[in-house]
């Protein structure tokens, strides 16, 4: 359109000069004629030869320009007469791009207002990663694969079209960001039949956000069938808020026949969080009701869940120990036989029950305190657990072993105690306990199960806590109680002597395990170098992992013998590189050289376990065996609780003093000099 404007103003422009230059000739001509019409023939002959000869041969020269312009104009006018037709034709089709145009235009506003309806069921959907709501929707039993810029309008027409609309948006609603999803709320709250649907979505980030009153508040008002969508959310908050109330809601509508929405999933997470919160008649119905309905096979993982959560129920509904069943052989009975536990990492709820290896290389490292006494007899209801602990005892050399008493045999019955969950297990009175390690794993939300079971004595050494809400007044009182708590850190060192607690720095007792590697050669036959949790250097390089499934999945005696025979193969390189502390401490107590690089021990975790190398572990461990050996030795004597514990005490206080005047002055001349030489040393 543009193009044909344009070449019609030059023709234009050009017709315009044409007709000056035609006016110019005329004007020569008129003058030609006047003058043969005015001058007589003579005098005109002689002006039109003489004085005007250059006059007439421009005349004629304007002649010629007229009739070549007469012959362009001509032409132009043609042209002009096309470049009408084509104007004419370019405006037809403009007004037929106007018209589609506007019809563009309506379709336009058409998809923004379909747009807008979707945004009031789903808003900002699309600010949300879409794998995330697959593994939602998947987790609904609803497979889709979600993704691209219209990933809000295809999910709610995917929901709509389900037809369960309510069930998606509450699987949706554990997963999306906290601003959209009360926006969600908020929006859903507008359309008529999803009111309780929005009150469901607030409930279920509220739980998110560990507001138990608030979704407790939300959830309780909605009717039964759309609290059944959310029933694992309802179940946890009411634990908080209202126990009693919420059991007998739960059972309520698990018992109801026409609530056929809850999955088996559901039904173990809730059966889970009763055992959790200790609600063992509650939670004895539901298992009831869980195994009449649960007829088809249940998926591998579930299974794996269920068994667990109902072993730690079991424990719940028989929690009276029977010494008889403890003991290998019944004729034990007849002498008095010493109760020492030890530790385990199961847990009620499955996915904090350790997967960790080096928890169980702290367990060889507690047993190595016992073990090393001669004239022992190990006795108790777990035989692989005896049976593993009479291989590691055999692993001890006779140069290390200690004699327990005169001429005496002291009948040892082992125990198992579960580290975050001892109050569930049958435990016999003053059993003795050497506790260590990482405080605590959680059980769903209930509370930390720590103070330990009643009939646990303890005594704290290489303790450490990683949450400080754990340590509430009922919890600082006991560890008063059975203070000094010797430390693995200085910061958890100074964090119980800020709270009043008698602590001391102790170390790490995995530095104990080197007691089963009496004949280790560090001149020996060894490969060069291996990777333990840490990116290899190269393809070709050995690498181990320290954490796997396997190990949540094993009993103790298993995860023991599994923990000792990867020492053993770790201990035949002669470095290693790992960012695990029970790799690197134990093995550099066996003699071997370890690589923990400094981004992992300028964790506070390690304070006061950085940089020890071989040498320092060495000594850790002795200094560990000088102060738990004259304590273990009464208790294998079965000496009076009241005397173990003051000898304790005694042995441990120079340690406990040493640290207050750590705490207290922190900036003396030693530490100054810590502080330089660790600065140079990392220059």
């Amino acid at each position: 359109m543009a193009l044909a404007r344009s070449s019609y103003a030059r023709v234009r422009t050009t017709v315009a000069e044409m007709k000056v230059e035609v006016a110019m000739k005329t004007w020569a001509v008129r003058v030609r004629n006047n003058i043969r019409r005015l001058v007589p023939n003579t005098t005109r002959a002689f002006f039109l030869r003489v004085i005007a000869p250059g006059t007439m041969n421009k005349i004629q020269r304007l002649q010629s320009t007229l009739a070549i312009a007469q012959k362009q104009r001509t032409n132009a006018r043609k042209e002009k007469s096309e470049i009408e037709k084509q104007l004419i034709v370019t405006e037809e089709d403009l007004v037929r791009t106007a018209s589609d145009l506007a019809a563009a235009q309506v379709s336009i506003k058409s998809i923004k207002l379909q747009q807008h309806k979707a945004s009031t069921i789903l808003h900002r959907i699309d600010y949300v990663d879409p794998v995330n709501y697959n593994e939602a929707l998947s987790d609904a039993g609803l497979s889709w694969n979600l993704r691209g810029p219209l990933l809000g309008i295809e999910l709610i027409k995917t929901l709509i079209s389900d037809g369960d609309l309510p069930r998606c948006l509450a699987h949706i609603a554990r997963v999306i960001p906290t601003r959209e999803g009360l926006q969600l709320a908020y929006r859903i709250s507008c359309i008529d039949g999803l009111v309780n649907v929005s009150g469901l979505i607030r409930g279920v980030i509220a739980k998110r956000l560990g507001l138990w009153q608030l979704a407790y508040s939300e959830l309780s008002k909605l009717p039964k069938d759309v609290l059944v969508l959310a029933l694992e959310e309802y179940c946890e908050a009411g634990m908080h808020i209202n126990p009693l109330s919420t059991t007998d809601a739960v059972l309520d509508i698990v018992t109801n026949d026409s609530c056929s929405k809850i999955d088996s999933a559901t039904l173990v997470d809730i059966l889970e969080i009763l055992v959790c919160f200790k609600e063992c008649e509650a939670a004895s119905s539901l298992d009831a009701i869980i195994s009449e309905r649960l007829a088809d096979p249940l998926p591998p993982a579930l299974v794996i869940r269920y068994d667990n959560v109902r072993c730690f129920l079991y424990k719940l509904k028989h929690p009276v120990c029977k010494l008889e069943s403890l003991d290998a052989n019944p004729d034990a009975l007849k002498a008095p036989a010493v109760n020492f536990g030890v530790f385990t990492y199961k847990n009620p709820d499955y996915k904090y029950a350790s997967n960790n290896m080096g928890d169980y290389v702290q367990t060889l490292g507690g047993l190595a305190h016992l073990l090393r006494h001669k004239d022992i007899e190990l006795i108790g209801s777990n035989h692989s657990l005896v049976k593993t602990a009479y291989f590691l005892q055999s692993r001890i050399a006779e140069n290390a072993k200690v004699e327990t008493g005169e001429g005496t045999v002291a009948k040892v019955r082992l125990v198992e105690i579960d580290r975050d969950a001892s109050t569930y297990d049958d435990i016999p009175p003053e059993t003795w306990l050497l506790s260590f390690g990482w405080f605590a794993q959680p059980r769903r939300t209930a509370p930390v199960d720590f103070p330990f079971h009643a009939n646990i004595n303890p005594l704290f050494i290489s303790f450490h806590v990683d949450r400080p809400d754990m340590l509430t007044a009922v919890a600082i009182d006991y560890l008063r109680k059975y203070s000094p708590i010797g430390c693995r850190d200085w910061a958890t060192t100074y964090m119980l002597l800020s709270c009043g607690v008698p602590a001391f720095f102790s170390g790490c007792i995995t530095t104990n395990v080197n007691l089963y590697f009496p004949d280790f050669n560090r001149e020996s036959n060894r490969k060069e170098l291996a990777f333990v949790d840490y990116p290899k250097d190269a393809e070709d390089r050995d690498y181990f992992e320290q954490g796997t499934e396997l190990i949540r999945k094993q009993p103790l005696a298993w995860n023991l013998r599994n923990a000792m025979d990867t020492l053993e193969q770790l201990s035949g390189y002669e470095t290693l590189v790992t960012s695990r502390l029970h790799c690197y401490l134990p093995l550099s107590s066996i003699g071997v050289n370890v690589d923990f690089p400094k981004q992992y021990s300028s964790d506070s975790r390690f304070d006061g376990l950085r940089d020890v190398g071989i040498d320092g572990a060495k000594k850790m461990g002795r200094d560990l065996i000088k102060l738990l050996s004259p304590v273990m030795s009464l208790i294998l004597n079965h000496s009076l609780k009241a005397d173990i514990y003051t000898a304790w005490r005694s042995a441990a206080q120079p340690l406990v003093d040493s640290a207050r005047r750590r705490l207290t002055s922190p900036f003396s001349e030693e530490s100054i000099n810590r502080i330089f030489a660790e600065k140079e040393g990392s220059l």
